[in-house]
């Protein structure tokens, strides 16, 4: 059997089939790069295959749908494309530094979101099974 390079399909018995793979328009979707995404702000941006986790990912479909929201670290800013290149690598998310902040970092608002994850976190621990058990009435 033979492998298609670029949609790693390994379907074909014959090497002339996969030729009439890639000259057939359209039937060859090709592999992944990365993912498009839209930030809150309006601005677009890029996450590359090898960016979107710390295990290989080879189907980008797998780590991310379409409308979820995911939680993203800037590595670039192109200012003529007015985009930016992002990870989501849990190794980069963790890796948060002060002294890697730039000079527009946003502190309360990091502040605000922290404060927000632990008041979610401390709310969901003091919530009890007795309170959502159901009492038979006589």
């Amino acid at each position: 059997m033979w492998q298609c390079p670029l949609c790693l399909r390994d379907e074909f018995p014959e090497l002339s089939e996969i030729w009439n793979h890639f000259d057939t328009s359209g039937s060859c979707p090709g592999q992944a790069v990365g993912v498009r995404v839209r930030l809150n702000n309006g601005i677009s941006g890029f996450i590359a295959t090898k960016n979107l986790s710390d295990q290989k990912v080879t189907n980008p479909e797998e780590r991310v749908k379409i409308g979820k929201q995911i939680d993203a670290k800037v590595l670039r800013v192109n200012f003529e494309k007015v985009s930016v290149d992002l990870t989501c690598k849990t190794s980069d998310l963790n890796n948060t530094d002060e002294k890697n902040r730039d000079l527009y970092y946003d502190t309360e608002a990091a502040d605000q979101e922290k404060k927000a994850k632990e008041a979610k976190k401390n709310k969901k621990e003091k919530s009890t099974d007795c309170d959502s058990a159901l009492i038979p009435l006589l």
